[in-house]
């Protein structure tokens, strides 16, 4: 049986990028579960738009603000709330290529009953599609490698699963 794929998507004012992000996972997943934290911008108006293109495919929730004490508590509402084996983790300004969206969601439905994770290599852009950073620039360290990484897919199949500790800068 092909395993299930839901979208955890916590976001605040990314009304540039947000049409994109959507629309480059949401045909390789089941479902999309988007929370938006208080944006003043218009990303609100884009998912409802997103919304209205691919239905309850889709799912928007105003959540309140978040502060990096309470963003884990989001994620872990998020996840409490998932119905499906795994879960990918999108940012609001996060596009995939298609052929990488394609490679995870394949190994996941490959061999994901043999992983609890998946790390996934970045591309940082600067400013535009065409300016990004170099590999080596990377600083983040995962599953003992180094650079521009992520941990991007999730087993809900994890033991006590659970998100804790204060999440970045606000």
């Amino acid at each position: 049986m092909t395993p299930s794929i839901w979208v955890h998507c916590l976001l605040k004012n990314e009304e540039n990028y947000i049409w994109y992000a959507l629309n480059s996972v949401v045909g390789w997943v089941d479902k999309i579960l988007v929370w938006d934290a208080e944006s003043t911008d218009r990303t609100l108006p884009i998912v409802k738009e997103a919304i209205k293109r691919y239905g309850d495919k889709i799912t928007l929730r105003e959540y309140g603000p978040l502060s990096p004490k309470t963003y884990s508590l989001a994620r872990q509402e998020m996840i409490n709330q998932t119905k499906a084996d795994w879960i990918i983790i999108l940012d609001g300004d996060e596009v995939w290529w298609e052929d990488s969206i394609k490679k995870l969601c394949g190994l996941i439905n490959e061999k994901g009953e043999y992983y609890e994770s998946i790390v996934v290599r970045t591309i940082n852009l600067i400013g535009d599609v065409y300016h990004y950073q170099e590999e080596k620039a990377g600083k983040y360290e995962l599953a003992g490698r180094k650079g521009h990484i992520a941990l991007r897919a999730i087993s809900t199949k994890i033991p006590g699963l659970k998100v804790s500790g204060d999440y970045g800068l606000f």
